[in-house]
This record gives structure tokens, sequence and C-alpha cells, in this order.
């Protein structure tokens, strides 16, 4: 029994097994492990019907997909070259943005971010980062409309807006300032302008869309 046990708890995460004798057969129970995968000797294994092989590297990154254990922002943007697709325009706005010390090596700025790893850019990094997001993503695009009454059957206006993160983010809340109400109050000093719905709550609202639909 001390055997099973010990190969048990070098496991790694351990895994817990139940060991139960049977007049002179002895039952392990082996329950589905809750830290899914398992790592024997540094390696990974999958189990398939009768036999056991050994997991290569694209197995094991499908698999922590598939887990949920790899969320899509930080999977490796496939068919990205940083010499090709990498913007640093859009970098340099980010940076300013951003409050980074001009005097920082690019690539050590976007490794701390952790959108940059040996496998290359990740899908974030391309998000912010890439000369044509289309190329990668067809479907980061941001589409803005404005309806007749509370149907949605007869469209006013309707713009499409593609781009980076940053800039379809940005071209959404200048839409949405564009179509809303917006009050003039004057009193004593410079006229007010109120927009029928606080700014930072929309631009809140536009931030978590965007954070849904890539974590998806």
């Amino acid at each position: 029994m001390a055997t099973y046990q010990s190969i048990a708890r070098n496991v790694d995460p351990p895994i817990a097994v139940e060991i139960e004798r049977i007049e002179n057969v002895l039952l392990v129970t082996v329950p589905a492990g809750r830290s899914k995968p398992h790592m024997v000797g540094g390696k990974f294994y999958m189990r398939e019907v009768a036999t056991t092989q050994q997991l290569n590297r694209d197995e094991i990154r499908e698999f922590f997909f598939k887990e949920g254990l790899i969320s899509f922002d930080k999977q490796a943007c496939r068919g990205f070259n940083m010499d090709r697709d990498f913007d640093p325009k859009k970098y340099r706005a980010f940076a300013r943005a951003a409050g980074i010390p001009s005097g920082m090596k690019t690539e050590d700025v976007l490794r701390n971010l952790e959108v940059l790893t040996d496998e290359g850019m990740s899908n974030a990094g391309a998000l912010f980062f890439s000369k044509r997001v289309p190329k990668f993503f067809l479907e980061a695009k941001i589409n803005c409309a404005l309806f007749q009454g509370t149907g949605k059957t007869k469209i006013l206006d309707q713009q499409i807006y593609e781009g980076n993160i940053v800039e379809t983010h940005k071209a959404t809340i200048a839409y949405l300032e564009a179509h809303l109400n917006t009050e003039y109050v004057i009193r004593s000093g410079p006229r007010q302008e109120i927009l029928e719905l606080p700014v930072d709550a929309l631009r809140e609202a536009i931030l978590n869309a965007i954070g849904t639909v890539t974590t998806v």
C-alpha cells in the first residue's frame, strides 16, 4: 500500500488514491483529479483506452486551453511577426499614456506586460500593437448603430470601427458622445456641457464589452 501512496504523492500536483484490500486483491481507486493536468517525472500523459501516451508540446497547450487554464488573450498570436506586424507608433502612444519611461527597451516592456513571451506576441499584444488588427482577428471590430424608437428594425445611423483596442474604444466613445443628448448649463462662469449619460460610465461599459468578447 505504501508504494501506491508514494507514487500518488510524487505526482504534481499530488493525487488522493483510495486503497482497499478485498481478500487477496488490492483495489486501488484513482478519482478524477480536480487540478488537471497532473505531471509525472516532468512529463504529461494522456490515457486513451488501454494505452498511455506522452503529450507533446502542442497537445499540452491544447489541453490547457480546453481546460480553461489558458485564456484567449494569453495565447500566442499565430502568424504574428515582430518585424513585419508590430507597430512602433501604436506602442509609443501606449507608452506615453501609460507613463512608461522612454528609456526602457520595448521588448523589456512587452515582456513585463506579459504580452511577449518566447513563443512570440500574444493575442492581447496583437490587439494592442498590430499594424493591421483585422489581419489576425476579422471579428475585432465595434459596430455602433442608432435605431429609431425602441425597436431594431430601422437604423438611422451606423458606423463600424476597426483597429486596435485603444483606437476602437476612442472611436466608440466619440460616436456615443455625438449621438447622445447634451445639456448646456449656464451659471456663473463658463458654460457646462452635461451628457445625458456619464462619460466615465460609458468608457467602463465599452471596456467591459471589449473584455468580455476577448476572453470568450
